[in-house]
Parts: structure tokens; sequence; C-alpha cells
């Protein structure tokens, strides 16, 4: 089965965007971990939902509490309340990139109704609590893949948190897929040299001669990476198809590059081993991990793998990461994958439990693959209507 295009085909065009990465990263300019630049979340709430007031000043004290935890940076938040919902979203349309709408209590023909004018510059808006009992909930991301107006949610702070965390990504670069051979380079140099200053290539394994790291499931990959505006891949991910769903056109540029290079260590890696195997079949490591797989296989699901989650150390603190996953969740989505899995250290599990993987019970490691750690295996359920 040959995969499709869907995936470039959906992936909406990303705005230029106008901040260098190196000053937002040094930039300090406004309180501690702040990133120099502001965003407006401006409240409109119905009547029936005035209490909803105190729980978003209670979620920005939270995010706020979070980040300087984890030291990342955060935008210097301003948040204002709107008397109606038409009056917020005026407000937001002046500066709709740097505008959050979180619109508490209205019903959502009501919402696209308010705003039906301003098409070419729609704000973002964050309904908490809808009242409409037939109205599905929306699982908050921060995916720079998806072009999503309103956003539905159960929890206004989890809400708050990733579209702040896109704004933030959004601001220093794109995420987009990897195509062309100059990506190519960057990122198999770049999965190289992360793994290997982690100690996850053995000094003498043969892919040291050549300085990329790439396998031959490659083939059946669909990368995403993070760009700067300067162009340079900071980080990267991986989507892991099962077998037979080769990409033909990056099976052909990663092919011509290898022999433009000379990376003949490389290529061997990335040719075929001459066995039926399926990507996931290094996760047998977990015990029990035949069975979980036989269990998809009987229910004619269709799976993928989280592979390659890498971000480059100057860069990390930021998020990129969490908002990586998110976005590769959105490729998923288009590719119509039923399991999502990923195989992490333990400690790596609050990052991949907040873009909504759960650990898969009893699959657990005391090491994986050439990683001395405690590993779980843990899944995302991607129902074909999920948004």
């Amino acid at each position: 089965m040959m995969p499709s295009n869907k995936f470039s085909q959906a992936v909406p065009q990303q705005k230029p965007k106008v901040l260098n990465l190196q000053k937002f990263a040094n930039s300090n300019l406004h309180s501690e971990n702040s990133t120099g630049f502001h965003l407006q979340l401006i409240t409109a709430c119905s009547s029936q939902s005035m209490r909803e007031l105190k729980q978003v000043k209670e979620s920005i004290v939270n995010i706020k509490k979070l980040h300087r935890q984890g030291k990342k940076h955060l935008p210097v938040i301003e948040l204002s309340h709107a008397e109606n919902l038409t009056d917020a979203i005026s407000q937001a349309a002046v500066e709709p990139d740097f505008s959050i709408v979180l619109a508490c209590g209205y019903p959502t023909v009501e919402i696209r109704s308010a705003l039906a004018e301003y098409s070419s510059t729609l704000p973002i808006v964050i309904i908490s609590h809808p009242p409409e009992h037939t109205e599905r909930y929306h699982t908050p991301t921060s995916s720079l893949l998806e072009e999503r107006t309103i956003t539905r949610v159960k929890s206004l702070e989890e809400g708050v948190r990733k579209l702040i965390l896109r704004h933030v990504i959004g601001q220093l670069g794109e995420i987009r897929p990897i195509i062309e051979q100059s990506e190519f380079e960057q990122y198999f140099s770049l999965r190289f040299r992360i793994w290997n200053d982690m100690g996850y290539i053995a000094p003498d394994r043969d892919l040291q001669q050549d300085g990329w790291e790439i396998d031959h499931f490659d083939r059946f990959s669909l990368p995403i990476g993070f760009f700067s505006h300067n162009n340079e891949l900071l980080a990267c991910c991986r989507l892991v198809q099962q077998y037979g769903c080769e990409s033909t056109k990056n099976v052909r540029s990663i092919s011509k590059l290898l022999e433009h290079n000379n990376k003949q260590v490389a290529a061997q890696a990335f040719s075929y081993t001459g066995r039926f195997e399926q990507p996931f079949d290094i996760l047998c490591e977990f015990r029990g991990f035949r069975e979980y797989a036989r269990s998809l296989v009987h229910k004619q699901t269709t799976v993928a793998e989280v592979s390659r989650v890498i971000v480059d150390p100057g860069y990390r603190r930021f998020g990129l990461a969490e908002t990586l996953v998110d976005s590769l969740v959105s490729v998923a989505k288009v590719q119509g994958i039923d399991v999502f899995m990923l195989a992490c250290r333990e400690a790596l599990s609050p990052l991949y439990q907040r873009c909504g993987f759960v650990a898969v019970p009893n699959l657990i490691s005391e090491k994986f693959l050439s990683i001395s750690e405690k590993s779980i295996v843990m899944e995302r359920v991607l129902n074909r209507g999920e948004k």
C-alpha cells in the first residue's frame, strides 16, 4: 500500500514571522522568563458564565507558575475583559496574531456570526463549557499544522496553555514537512549529533564514519521539522508507518542525497534488511508487546509510531518538543492513523501525556535498545472523528 500525499496537501501555509530566534532566546525585557513580546487575552462571558472570569485569572496564574517551574519562556500576557462577544472580537482583530479571545458560555453559532466580518484575519477563540450539549469538545493542541479558529475545551486552563505555547513557537519559526534534500541533510545530521552526544550511538558503530543517523525505517516515515527564520533545522520528529507504506518521493530524494554525498555506510543503513519486519517490531523488547500488537491487528487498526523526537540543546525550554509532537499528531490524523504509539524513557512520560498519550498497562522495560533506563510504551487512540 502506497501512502497518499494527503499530508503535504493538507498542511496550511504558514504566515511569515518576524521575530528572530536568538533575540527571543536572549530576551528578558519585562519579567523573569519573559519572551519580550506580548499576547493579549480578551474575555467575553455570557450572563450565565460570569463566574468564568475568576477561573480565567486563576488559569493564567497557574500557567505562569508552571512555566517558571519548568524555566520555560512566556510572553507578556495582558488580560482584559470586554462587555460582549462583538467587542472582544473587534479588539482582537486589531492584532489577530497576538490575541486570543476567551468566549465563555456562548453558542458556537453566535461566535461564527460575530467572526463573519473578519474572514481575512480571524482571531483564535476558546469556548469554555459550551452550552450546547450536542457539541463535541476538542482535544487542546499547540499544533502549528492545524488552522483552528474556534476551539471548544473542557479545561480552560489547558486550552489557554496550549494556545499560548502555539503562539510562542509560532513566533520563533515554523513547523513543516521535511521534503527537500537540503532539509534531509540537516535532519540526519541533527539526529546523529544529538544521539551521539547522549551516548545512544556506540563509538565503534559504523555510522560514526558518515555522521548521519539513519535507518531503513526512514523509508516508511513522514518527518517534520521546526525551522528558524534562517531556515535552520532546530528540532525534528518522524511518524513511522507500517511496512509497505513507503514514501516513494522521500526515498528517491534521500537515495540521491546519499549518493551525492558518498555516504556509503548511511546508504547501507537506509537499504532494506532483506527480511520482513514491521517498524514496531523493535518494541518487542517490552514483555507483552507481541500480545498488544496482535490485538491491534485483530481490530484491523492502522498503527503508526512517534520516533526520533529531537530538539537542539540550545533551544530547549521553549516547549518545542510538545508543539512538535502535537503537530505530528495532526499529521497522523490526516493519514488516518487509528493508534499512535511510542516508546520512551519513563522520565519523559509527562511530555507525551501533555500531548494526549497514555501509558499502555504492563508494557515496561528496565532498558530499551541502548538506553539503560526504565522505559514504557505509550499510545494515543485517534478516533476518525477526533477534532
